[in-house]
């Protein structure tokens, strides 16, 4: 009996293995299943109701019967977003109304793009990915959002983990929670093509004013970008096109003052939208 219970003890390792194998096996599909513009997140509207309206709506998929996508927020799957935000109020919000009949002034426009600014909020409030569709410019009031991302580092840099980056959160190889959301960060940080600054250390031996560098990013159709880069960004009441006519994209921003005073004045909207 005794050797038998000796037996038993021994394959408890193995039996705790094959469960953190399981679970790495689950973890792996989530990954496939994430990505940004659908499925589970908030969802900023143009409704037709109440002559147009900015809604902002938690939906568990793409909400296209409602009215017109144009951003999603979507949460990493290692947290997602609280289940009762898409019950509260059935998950609705309306942000703007009377968009139809809105004035063609720079103040009428600052308040709609707060209103987006609102919105965007929701990305750092849930650690998550922001996400535009194709038709910011062909809605009535159209908009585009820049922000402002560190010029990437030129000197060589440790290799980062193996992990998939386009739309995808990584959320680690075993069970620890800690593991997923490093992982998860380490994805966010590569999602907008150039990781968020890091603290240099001073025996670095580079010159950190030029690794810092700050350049006017748009957010571009059908694309995504994480919480971190939209630490300080801003709405312009413009289509795409004519936004980057505005404030070239790729301009390097020697004073922040300096975008926000051209957004301000074209009608837009600049704030960090931090939780």
């Amino acid at each position: 009996m005794g050797a038998v219970c000796g037996k038993s003890k021994k394959q408890a390792p193995h039996l705790k293995l094959a469960g953190q194998m399981s679970l790495a096996a689950r973890s792996a599909a989530t990954i496939e299943e994430f990505k940004p513009g659908d499925g589970d997140g908030a969802y900023l509207l143009e409704s037709p109701e109440d002559h147009v309206s900015l809604v902002s709506q938690y939906a568990h998929k793409k909400p296209t019967e409602q009215g017109t996508v144009l951003l999603q927020v979507k949460a990493p799957p290692y947290k997602p977003i609280p289940e009762s935000r898409f019950k509260l109020q059935s998950g609705k919000r309306i942000l703007r109304q009377n968009i139809e009949t809105m004035k063609d002034t720079p103040e009428a426009k600052a308040k709609y793009c707060e209103a987006v600014m609102d919105f965007v909020r929701l990305a750092a409030t849930y650690n998550g990915f922001l996400w535009a569709s194709s038709h910011l410019g062909e809605i009535k009031q159209p908009f585009t959002i820049l922000y402002l991302e560190p010029e990437q580092r030129t000197f060589a840099e440790p290799e980062q983990p193996d992990i998939e980056v386009k739309d995808t959160v990584a959320i680690g190889k075993d069970a620890l929670e800690k593991q997923e959301e490093k992982a998860a960060e380490t994805v966010a940080e590569k999602e907008g093509e150039q990781s968020a600054p890091k603290n240099e250390s001073p025996e670095s031996g580079h010159d950190a004013t030029a690794q810092r560098k700050i350049l006017v990013r748009y957010l571009g159709p059908e694309s995504s970008v994480p919480h971190r880069l939209l630490a300080t960004c801003g709405i312009l009441p413009l289509p795409l096109d004519k936004a980057k006519e505005l404030i070239q994209e790729g301009k390097r921003v020697d004073n922040v003052d300096e975008i926000k005073t051209i957004i301000t004045e074209a009608g837009g909207f600049f704030g960090t939208p931090v939780a």
